[in-house]
């Protein structure tokens, strides 16, 4: 009787250990980059770095897809603009492949999605899907095209991340990037978990890396930080800008106004450390900007479900140009200077919600022209 329990013990053993081993094996693989002080952020060429509204956020995508030949991969939170719908449409009639993996249950979106959905789904060349039961949410939002470029974005494929709202993409031509990204996107479409080791220390990856990159470069500051945020309530970023402005580095962080939880978020911050509520234009970014030498911009919020529990994509720049370019935004931004393509924009989104048929009406026939008029370098944008 002695012995069979011994067996049933040992037996029971045995299959905890294989648990644990099991559940193991995807960290003994990863780079564990939390032993580390610092990350190999290297530079990323063949790159370009657009900031919206100021730049037509729409035009751009559209100039990019123009360029798909074989396969076109995206990985979207929200989707409803019109135009690039049109396009995608365009693409799979000139057969071109579309993958296109897209969030089920989005916080207050989920008509805009099903109605994309039934829109696109049949359509010959065009295959969605949704990656449920694996994250919390599907919340990163980039753009793969034939494998060669990788495009990452703050900002929803909607009409209002696309021209109204405060966001930024990022493109580039990177094969290193491009090919970890493709891979992570096939493995979500397969509905298969990514758990690569070499994934280049520029990417950020949720829930596999972000925290550890993220508070690695708030911990690496010495001067100044300079964060955007949309939503902002992770206890243990705030701990650790709370240490960093006691260490005197400056703090600024520029939150939106329209989310509620903001409002107590900023009484958890230390006195030194500076804040300000926007709402206008409507601050969807997700940007941290280290003494003004190293940017992180992307999907992730500075929640703990962004950072552990969401899918969620961003990038880690070290290009002087980007970096001067984030940082004259934030500055306009941080003392209210609205500029001209702020206040169109606005106009326009707020006809486009408030009357469809004018709305359509005007861009038909005088948007484009007007945009012209007004700000012509930035109706032609550069692709790289």
């Amino acid at each position: 009787m002695n012995i069979i329990k011994k067996e049933i013990k040992l037996k029971k053993l045995i299959e905890i250990l294989i648990l644990i081993i099991i559940f193991s094996l995807p960290f003994l693989f990863l780079k564990d980059i939390s032993l580390k002080s610092k990350i190999e952020i290297k530079n990323i060429e063949n790159s370009n770095l657009y900031t919206l509204p100021e730049e037509n956020g729409e035009k751009i995508l559209i100039n990019y897809l123009n360029l798909a030949k074989e396969e076109v991969n995206i990985n979207i939170y929200l989707f409803s603009n019109k135009n690039i719908i049109k396009k995608i449409k365009n693409l799979a009639k000139n057969n071109v492949k579309i993958n296109i993996i897209i969030e089920k249950e989005p916080f207050g979106g989920g008509y805009l999605n099903y109605k994309t959905v039934s829109e696109l789904s049949n359509i010959k060349n065009i295959e969605i899907k949704n990656i449920i039961n694996i994250y919390s949410l599907n919340h990163a939002k980039y753009i793969i095209i034939d494998n060669k470029i990788s495009i990452i974005m703050t900002s929803n494929l909607t009409g209002s991340g696309l021209n109204s709202s405060r966001d930024f993409i990022f493109a580039t031509k990177n094969k290193e990037i491009t090919k970890s990204l493709n891979t992570l996107f096939k493995n979500d479409f397969k509905v298969k978990y990514f758990w690569e080791n070499n994934i280049p220390e520029n990417l950020v990856i949720s829930p596999i890396n972000s925290r550890k990159i993220l508070e690695i470069l708030i911990k690496n500051a010495k001067n100044s930080l300079e964060l955007y945020a949309e939503n902002f309530n992770d206890e243990r970023i705030i701990n650790l800008l709370n240490k960093k402005s006691e260490e005197n580095v400056k703090i600024k962080i520029i939150l939106s106004e329209d989310i509620s939880s903001n409002k107590y978020t900023i009484k958890k911050f230390h006195k030194n450390i500076e804040t300000k509520l926007i709402k206008k234009p409507y601050q969807h970014s997700k940007v941290i900007i280290v003494d003004r030498k190293i940017l992180y911009t992307g999907s992730v919020n500075f929640s703990m479900q962004s950072m552990d529990q969401n899918r969620e994509v961003g990038i880690i720049l070290k290009d002087k140009k980007f970096i001067k370019k984030i940082v004259n935004i934030f500055e306009k931004d941080w003392n209210n200077t609205l500029s001209i393509e702020i206040i169109f924009n606005n106009f326009i989104s707020h006809i486009h919600s408030s009357f469809t048929p004018l709305s359509t009406f005007f861009n038909k026939n005088y948007k484009s022209k007007l945009r012209i008029f007004v700000w012509s370098e930035t109706y032609k944008p550069s692709i790289i």
